[in-house]
């Protein structure tokens, strides 16, 4: 019995440190989700009758953060949508019903009444429309003078082949007196890592027109699919994306997948299952002896 006790803690030792070494690698799909470009790169604004700027005051970290003000209603302006999206991000590449993690930093203020902060997340179709569009919360933000952190775990719609898309939006109605000033930071939008993808074309083969296409974007950065031959989905178009189309030449590239993770419960619970189903067989095959 003693024997049987060290074996398992020995055993469920070796699961625990197998569950922390679980690869939790994750892919940032956000295009410049902390503006320090200083400016509005890779982000898709529609402000309406609103005001969007990039401002070095008082950022989350770094230098620069974007406001979305509403300016103060009167009893004649009609509602406003200030609106900014950072849109179709990963389209091809993504899995459906696949987690994702959306977070982002928020501060500001409302006046008035009728004033309102959204944090939105579409899974797009290709060609238009969503398979899944949610608000965080299922409600209005109501930002504080000081910065908050929030994080929102949540899963990929039925069909993501258009992508996901990421939308913040300040808005007011048709009430005098109302006005928003919202200020976001350090946006970020990850999933499980990527299995390399030199399939850039997307025909189901990797062949001569990948190499064409990855030859053509060949020191590109900002990239969030591998439509210009970023295979690893770093970012960047390089020679290790050569390398990996060389590897995968001739051949339909892997299922563009995201990995899934096992729960470190689950991996604890199966290395246990496992002992003691080993220690069991040896016990009878002792007592047959």
């Amino acid at each position: 019995m003693l024997s049987l006790k060290r074996t398992l803690i020995s055993g469920l030792s070796a699961a625990i440190a197998m569950a922390l070494t679980v690869n939790t690698s994750a892919l940032e799909l956000a295009v410049n989700g902390g503006f320090e470009t200083g400016d509005f790169s890779g982000w898709t604004q529609f402000p309406q009758s609103g005001i969007q700027t990039i401002t070095t005051v008082n950022p989350s970290s770094g230098t620069y953060a974007a406001n979305l003000n509403v300016p103060l209603r009167t009893q004649f302006d009609p509602p406003v949508d200030n609106v900014l999206k950072n849109a179709n991000l990963g389209a091809g590449t993504l899995t459906a019903g696949a987690p994702i993690t959306v977070t982002w930093d928020l501060r500001g203020s409302l006046l008035g009444a009728g004033g309102v902060v959204f944090v939105e997340l579409f899974s797009e179709l290709t060609g238009g429309g969503t398979s899944k569009a949610e608000i965080y919360t299922g409600g209005p933000l109501f930002p504080q003078t000081n910065w908050e952190s929030f994080t929102w775990n949540t899963t990929l719609g039925p069909d993501v082949s258009g992508g996901v898309t990421l939308q913040l939006k300040s808005s007011c109605g048709p009430v005098e007196g109302c006005g928003v000033d919202a200020y976001f930071d350090n946006v970020s939008i990850t999933v499980a890592g990527l299995d390399p993808n030199a399939d850039f074309s997307g025909n189901t083969n990797v062949g001569g027109e990948d190499f064409l296409i990855w030859q053509r974007g060949f020191g590109l950065s900002g990239q969030v699919d591998n439509s210009n031959g970023d295979a690893d989905f770093d970012g960047t178009v390089a020679a290790a994306d050569l390398a990996v189309w060389n590897t995968q030449y001739g051949g339909p590239p892997p299922l563009a997948a995201v990995s899934a993770v096992p729960e470190p419960t689950s991996i604890l619970l199966l290395g246990l299952g496992v002992l003691v189903a080993s220690r069991c067989r040896r016990l009878a095959r002792r007592t047959k002896s």
